[in-house]
């Protein structure tokens, strides 16, 4: 892979993961606030009922799980390093 395209993967991966985590927490906070018992799940908000604001949480969260382990293996030589040069400072 050259180094232009993986610049650019690497960079769309980062992009991804921030705005994964901004709609985790959006829906995390709207779920939290959410009433709870046996009639909350016919209440929407913002026009999704609170079952799809599970579903939007669960799925988002699951896809940034990937794309964190995708970051990380796209970014390996450079922990390796990292972890390599603390060693040595703490020798």
């Amino acid at each position: 892979m050259s180094k232009r395209i993986l610049y650019e993967v690497r960079r769309i991966t980062v992009l991804l993961m921030l705005i994964l985590g901004v709609v985790i927490l959006v829906s995390g906070v709207t779920l939290y606030t959410f009433p709870r018992g046996p009639r909350s799940g016919t209440i929407t908000v913002l026009g999704i009922t609170k079952r799809l604001w599970i579903d939007i949480h669960v799925y988002t969260a699951f896809t940034l799980v990937g794309l964190t382990i995708l970051h990380v293996y796209l970014n390996l030589p450079s922990i390796i390093c990292y972890v390599r040069g603390l060693r040595k400072f703490k020798s």
